[in-house]
C-alpha cells in the first residue's frame, strides 16, 4: 500500500471535517432547528462542544487503562520480593538439649 501524499491527506481530511458537519446538521435539523437561525447554530457549537468533551474523555480513559495495564505488567514482571526468614524466638523453656547416651544414640529433653 502506498502512502499517500500531503495533498491526498488534505483532501481526505476536507472530507471527513465536511461529513462531521453534516453530521452535526442533520442531528440539529431532527432536534427541529431550522438552518440559518440562532437556535441552529447555537445547536452547532453546543453539539460540537460536547463532542469535543466527549473525545477529550476517551482519551483520558484511554491514558488511564494504558497506565493500568502498564501498572499491572510492571507488577506481573516484577521479582519476587525477597524472602524474610523468621527465626524462631528460643528460650530456656522450649530449648531441647541432647546428649550423646554412649550407646550410639542421645538423649534428649
Amino acid at each position: 500500500m502506498r502512502n499517500k501524499s500531503k495533498e491526498e491527506q488534505a483532501q481526505q481530511s476536507q472530507q471527513q471535517q465536511q461529513a462531521y458537519l453534516m453530521g452535526l446538521q442533520n442531528r440539529c435539523s431532527a432536534y427541529g432547528f431550522k438552518q440559518g437561525s440562532n437556535e441552529f447554530a447555537n445547536c452547532m457549537m453546543q453539539q460540537q462542544q460536547q463532542d469535543a468533551l466527549a473525545q477529550q474523555q476517551q482519551i483520558v480513559n484511554q491514558q488511564r487503562q494504558r497506565q493500568a495495564d502498564l501498572d499491572a505488567y510492571k507488577a506481573y514482571t516484577a521479582p519476587p520480593p525477597p524472602m524474610q526468614i523468621i527465626q524462631p524466638n528460643l528460650t530456656n523453656q522450649n530449648r531441647i538439649t541432647c546428649n550423646p547416651n554412649g550407646f550410639g544414640g542421645f538423649n534428649c529433653n
